[in-house]
């Protein structure tokens, strides 16, 4: 009878696992890019060196591809980002390069 009890329980396991698996969000390529541009602002606006009283950043686009050649998948990702500093006069628009993770947690900026 404890075989059968193993068994059950093995089997009970192994289904909450692949249900587990099986129910990850995914995103709509749409979500995707919402989420890419929220994660990329709020890098930018919690730099060390960003007064964002004085400078406003909006991300204009963004282009990206998922990479998952490695154990912790990443997006690489290219932004039109637009900078104002409206005492100074300054507005201009600029390409940056990073890469973000697919929790949109972890953030690297290339250039």
């Amino acid at each position: 009878m404890s075989t059968l009890s193993y068994k059950i329980s093995r089997i009970a396991i192994g289904c909450i696992l692949l249900l587990t698996i099986a129910c990850k969000k995914k995103f709509s390529p749409r979500q995707t890019q919402d989420n890419l541009k929220y994660a990329w602002l709020t890098f930018l606006k919690k730099g060390p060196h960003t007064d964002t009283s004085r400078v406003i950043f909006q991300i204009i686009d963004v282009i990206y591809f998922q990479d998952s050649t490695v154990d912790s998948a990443y997006y690489i990702c290219e932004f039109k980002v637009s900078m104002k500093i409206p005492s100074q006069g300054i507005d201009t628009v600029g390409t940056m390069n990073g890469t973000i993770s697919k929790d949109f947690s972890i953030i690297h900026r290339k250039y």
